[in-house]
């Protein structure tokens, strides 16, 4: 059954594919072509998937939304879309034929992907936030979100895409909200102090998640050979982040004037 009445029927959803259909794109990039973005995918968030009345209107609105996200350069989550709207389609009755055209035009889309490594990254990533949202709609799925934020922003970090990878608060703050324990979000401030120390250059914000993971640590860390490790080795970067603000400055010496 979908989240909101009016979905039962899927008017919602195809209202928003005739929309966006009947207007096309007015400017790639432009304010308002984002919107439709939004405004479709909210939609089609709203719904759910199996339902059968609302499966041809979501299908179309799926396939509208890749086309929307092609023009506007953003073909990992037209893939997405275009996987979802295949899905749909092929559930069904009369729906195999655009399955089909669906499918053929995501394997192009993959295709012209899989030649980028920046493009195959954020196809895995599109591909986790399509999982996102779909987990977003049911309740009590906090930490199984907060696991996949987790992983998004592991695999930001180790491609080098540190300011992206700052993810890991919003995985911090799914674990905070859930029944996981303590120890699962004091290893993601450990992470985010370690982007902030290493990578972004902010020592005041890696200190301050280094206390916050020292803290929960200390209360959630088990006992490892005598001692918690990780709350020890917070601890002493910790210690290397305070010293980074008492170092003295270079005295800067004036060049003389010709």
């Amino acid at each position: 059954m979908c989240a909101r009445p009016y979905c039962a029927e899927g008017a919602a959803v195809e209202d928003g594919a005739r929309d966006t259909q009947s207007r096309g794109l007015p400017g790639l990039g432009s304010a308002s072509a984002e919107a439709e973005v939004a405004a479709l995918r909210g939609r089609l968030d709203s719904c759910d998937p199996h339902a059968g009345p609302a499966s041809r209107p979501r299908a179309e609105g799926c396939r509208r939304l890749a086309e929307l996200l092609l023009a506007l350069g953003r073909g990992p989550e037209a893939a997405q879309a275009l996987q979802e709207a295949t899905d749909t389609f092929s559930r069904i009755v009369d729906g195999e034929e655009d399955a089909r055209e669906c499918a053929r035009r995501l394997l192009d889309v993959v295709r012209g992907l899989w030649g980028h490594p920046e493009s195959r990254l954020y196809l895995l990533v599109a591909q986790h936030d399509r999982e996102l949202r779909r987990l977003a709609a049911a309740p009590g799925t906090e930490t199984e979100r907060a696991r996949i934020e987790f992983r998004i922003a592991t695999i930001l970090q180790r491609r080098d895409r540190f300011a992206e990878a700052a993810r890991y608060e919003k995985a911090r703050g799914l674990f905070a909200a859930s029944a996981a324990t303590g120890l699962d979000t004091a290893v993601c401030h450990q992470r985010l102090a370690g982007l902030y120390h290493h990578e972004l250059g902010d020592p005041a914000m890696a200190a301050t998640h280094y206390k916050a993971a020292i803290a929960l640590f200390r209360r959630h860390e088990p006992v490892s050979e005598g001692t918690q490790m990780n709350r020890v080795l917070c601890e002493q970067l910790l210690a290397a982040v305070r010293s980074l603000g008492r170092r003295p400055k270079r005295p800067q010496y004036q060049r003389n004037a010709p």
